[in-house]
C-alpha cells in the first residue's frame, strides 16, 4: 500500500468519527429518541450510581440489550450485528470494542428480547468506574450507538487487607452501677474508617472467646446501618447472660457492594455483676507465722501462702499473688474451702532473693481478680534469709534448694577394727572415727554438725578453728548413735556433715554423703520368757490360768523389738514345741503349726503376751505322751530380720493328783 493511500484512509476514518459525533449531537438537540435503547445490567444493587455487588466481578457480566425500533421480520433482510464497547473514563473517544461481534439473522422478533451479551470477566476492573454501551449495525448497514450505562466495580472491603482497629468501649468495668445508668446496654463506638458511604453496615459480636471457625460467630449482639456517630450498644440481657468475665468485642464491616472486612482486632470488656469482692484480709505464710522468717530449710520443705476468706467470693474468682517482684500462677477460688492455699515455687523463691548476702525484706501480696478487674491488693512484709556459709553454690544452680553442695566433699569413716567405711561385728560396742576435709570458704567460728544416717550426732559437733594446723578434721561417732541407726547392708548408710555460719545461724549446707556399710549391731531378737511359773520354776496346771480369763493357756512374754527397727505391719511367726523328757528326749507330735501375727506399734514398743491355746490340741497331747514331766520350748522370728530368737526352754508337768489325770481331767469318784 502506498503512503498516500494509507493517509487517505486515516483521513476518511477521522471524518466518519466527526460525522457520527455531530449526528448524535443533532439528534439530542432535536429531542429525537435513539433507535437503540441503553443497555441494562440486572445485578446492579444501587441504581443511583450503578454499584455492582462484589460477587459480580467473579464471572462474565451479563448485559441486557432491549429491542430496537425497527426489527427486520423477514429473512430477506439478511442480518444485523451487535458489538459491546466499554470505557474506563466515559469520555466519547475512549470507548473501545470488547468481546465478539454478535450476528443476529433475520427474522429478528420481539420475543427474542431482552438479548444478553457477556462482558468478559477478565476485563472487569477490580475497583473503579466502568461505562458500557453497544454499537448496532442494521440490515441496511446503518450504524447506531446506544447511550452508555455507568457502573461502579468494588472488590475492596472496608480497611482492605488490614484488620479493623478495636472498637471503643467504656474504660471502667461494667458493673451494676453502669447497667443501672445505661438500661439499653453497653455503649460501643466503631472507629472511623476510610471512604465510608451510604449503604455500609456492621455486625457486632460479644463473645467469651473467639470461635475456632472464624467464619462462624453465631448471633450478633448488634447489627445494621452505621449511624453517623458510629455508636451502637450491647444489650443488657446479653451482658447478664454471659455474666462475669473478661469478654471480647469484635465487629465486621460491609460496604454496599457486599465486601466484608476482616474481623476486627478484639477489644475487651470486663464485667463484674452482683455484689463485688470486699473485706479482703492480708495473706499468711504459715512457715513464717511465728518468726516472720523464711529460711533455707523452709524452702526445702515447700513454702505456701494462705488466702483468708473474703466477702462475696465467687467460684469464678481468681487469686493473683506476688512474692516480691515475682508473680505466682493464678489460682481459681472454685469450690475449695478457705483459706486457699497457693504454692510458692522454688524458682520464684530463688529469683526473688537473688544473690543477696543478707536477709531480704520481701512483700507478699495478692489481689482478687473477677475477670480482669482487680480487688486489693492485701500485703504483708516478711524476711527471707537464704544466706549460707562455706563454699559458694553452683551458678546456675538448677538443684536449688537442695542442701547438698558438691563442693563439700564426702567424709570418710574408719572403724575400730581399721576398715574404711565398713563396720563389722568385731566393731560392736566401739565408736567410729569420721574425717572431713576443710572446705573452700572455711572460717573460724563456723559450725559443723555430723549425721549418722539422719541422726544428728550431737556430741560430735565441731567448731572450725583456722588456727589448728592440717587440711582435715576428725571427730568420734559414739557407739550409741551407731546402734540407734541400726545395721545397713550395701549400698550402706548415708553419713554426711553440714556447715553453718555460727551456732545460731539458720541456714546450713550439706556435704555429699558417704555410704557406710554397718554390720556391727547384733540384730538377734530378744529371748521370750514363760509367764506363771511355780516357785520352783515349773510350768504346771496353775500356770494355765491368769486373772480375768477363764480360758486355759500357757503364756509367753515376747519382748519389745523397737531397737531392731521393726515397723508396724511386720509379721512375727511363733513356734511351740515339746519333748517327752526334761533333758533331751523326743519331740511330741501334733501340737499345732507355727502361728503368724501382725505387729502393731504397741507390740513393737512394749512387747506382748502370746497364749498357747487351745488346751485340748496344743497342750493336752503332751500329757498323753509324757504324763509325769516334759519340756516346752518357744521361739519366734520376725520378717526381714535374718535370725530367729533363741529358744526359751522350760520343764512342765500336766499331772494332777486331785483328778488322777491331766490338769483338766474329770475328778475321780
Amino acid at each position: 500500500m502506498s503512503k498516500s493511500s494509507a493517509t487517505s484512509k486515516k483521513r476518511n476514518r477521522a471524518e466518519q468519527v466527526r460525522q457520527q459525533i455531530n449526528k448524535l449531537k443533532f439528534i439530542r438537540q432535536l429531542g429525537i429518541r435513539m433507535s437503540v435503547g441503553a443497555p441494562e445490567v440486572p445485578v446492579i444493587i444501587d441504581q443511583s450510581d450503578g454499584t455492582l455487588p462484589h460477587q459480580a466481578l467473579d464471572n462474565d457480566l451479563l448485559i441486557m440489550i432491549p429491542p430496537w425500533t425497527f426489527l427486520p421480520d423477514n429473512p430477506a433482510y439478511g442480518f444485523e450485528t451487535l458489538q459491546l464497547q466499554y470505557s474506563l473514563t466515559g469520555v466519547e473517544p475512549s470507548f473501545v470494542d470488547i468481546g465478539p461481534l454478535e450476528r443476529l439473522d433475520a427474522p429478528i422478533l420481539p420475543e427474542q428480547f431482552p438479548h444478553y451479551m457477556a462482558f468478559p470477566q477478565a476485563q472487569l476492573p477490580r475497583d473503579g468506574r466502568l461505562w458500557i454501551r453497544y454499537r448496532h449495525v442494521n440490515y441496511a448497514d446503518q450504524p447506531s450507538t446506544s447511550s452508555s450505562i455507568a457502573l461502579i466495580c468494588d472488590s475492596t472491603p472496608p480497611w482492605g487487607s488490614s484488620e479493623p482497629p478495636l472498637a471503643e468501649l467504656p474504660p471502667d468495668p461494667i458493673n451494676e452501677t453502669y447497667l443501672g445508668q445505661h438500661p439499653d446496654g453497653v455503649e460501643v463506638t466503631l472507629p472511623i474508617y476510610p471512604a465510608p458511604q451510604g449503604g455500609d453496615f456492621f455486625q457486632l459480636y460479644y463473645l467469651e472467646k473467639l470461635p475456632e471457625d472464624l467464619g462462624d460467630f453465631g448471633q450478633s449482639a448488634a447489627s445494621g446501618a452505621i449511624a453517623p456517630d458510629r455508636k451502637t450498644s450491647i444489650p443488657t440481657e446479653l451482658i447478664r447472660r454471659l455474666g462475669d468475665g473478661h469478654h471480647l468485642v469484635v465487629y465486621l464491616l460491609y460496604d454496599k457492594a457486599g465486601n466484608r472486612s476482616r474481623i476486627s482486632l478484639p477489644a475487651y470488656l470486663d464485667v463484674v455483676l452482683g455484689e463485688e469482692p470486699a473485706a479482703l484480709l492480708p495473706p499468711e505464710v504459715p512457715l513464717a507465722r511465728d518468726d516472720n522468717i523464711i529460711d533455707f530449710k523452709d524452702a526445702q520443705q515447700g513454702v505456701y501462702l494462705e488466702i483468708p476468706e473474703y466477702q462475696h467470693h465467687k467460684s469464678t474468682d481468681l487469686i493473683r499473688a506476688k512474692w516480691g517482684s515475682q508473680t505466682l500462677p493464678d489460682v481459681p477460688v472454685g469450690t475449695q474451702p478457705f483459706p486457699l492455699v497457693m504454692k510458692v515455687d522454688k524458682d520464684v523463691l530463688h529469683a526473688a532473693f537473688g544473690n543477696s548476702p543478707v536477709p531480704v525484706s520481701t512483700k507478699v501480696e495478692y489481689s482478687v481478680m473477677r475477670g480482669q478487674t482487680a480487688y486489693g491488693p492485701q500485703e504483708i512484709i516478711i524476711d527471707v534469709d537464704f544466706t549460707i556459709a562455706g563454699p559458694p553454690r553452683p551458678d546456675p544452680d538448677p538443684d536449688w534448694p537442695n542442701p547438698i553442695n558438691p563442693a563439700l566433699l564426702s567424709p570418710s569413716v574408719r572403724s575400730a577394727s581399721g576398715l574404711d567405711n565398713h563396720l563389722v561385728r568385731a566393731d560392736n560396742g566401739q565408736p567410729a572415727q569420721l574425717t572431713f576435709e576443710l572446705y573452700t570458704g572455711a572460717q573460724t567460728g563456723q559450725v559443723v554438725d555430723f549425721y549418722w544416717g539422719r541422726r544428728l550426732v550431737e556430741s560430735a559437733r565441731h567448731t572450725i578453728d583456722m588456727g589448728t594446723p592440717g587440711a582435715s578434721r576428725t571427730v568420734s561417732i559414739p557407739w550409741a548413735d551407731i546402734e540407734a541407726a541400726g545395721n545397713h547392708a550395701a549400698p550402706g548408710l548415708e553419713v554426711y556433715y553440714t556447715v553453718r555460719a555460727a551456732e545460731d545461724a539458720l541456714n546450713e549446707q550439706q556435704s555429699n554423703p558417704r555410704l557406710v556399710i554397718v554390720e556391727a549391731i547384733d540384730m538377734t531378737p530378744g529371748i521370750p520368757t514363760f509367764e506363771g511359773l511355780s516357785e520352783n520354776g515349773w510350768l504346771n496346771c496353775n500356770s494355765l490360768w491368769e486373772p480375768d480369763n477363764d480360758q486355759p493357756a500357757f503364756r509367753v512374754k515376747i519382748p519389745a523389738c523397737s531397737h531392731l527397727k521393726v515397723q508396724p505391719g511386720a509379721q512375727i511367726t511363733l513356734e511351740w514345741v515339746a519333748f517327752d523328757a526334761i533333758v533331751a528326749g523326743n519331740p511330741i507330735p501334733n501340737l499345732g503349726d507355727p502361728e503368724t501375727i501382725t505387729l502393731d506399734e504397741t507390740m513393737i514398743n512394749e512387747g506382748f503376751i502370746w497364749r498357747i491355746e487351745p488346751y485340748a490340741t496344743r497342750i493336752k497331747p503332751i500329757f498323753d505322751v509324757a504324763p509325769l514331766a516334759a519340756r516346752g520350748e518357744v521361739r519366734y522370728s520376725i520378717a526381714l530380720l535374718q535370725d530367729p530368737s533363741p529358744w526359751a526352754r522350760n520343764r512342765l508337768s500336766l499331772s494332777n493328783n486331785e483328778t488322777g489325770g491331766h490338769c483338766l481331767a474329770p475328778i475321780r469318784k
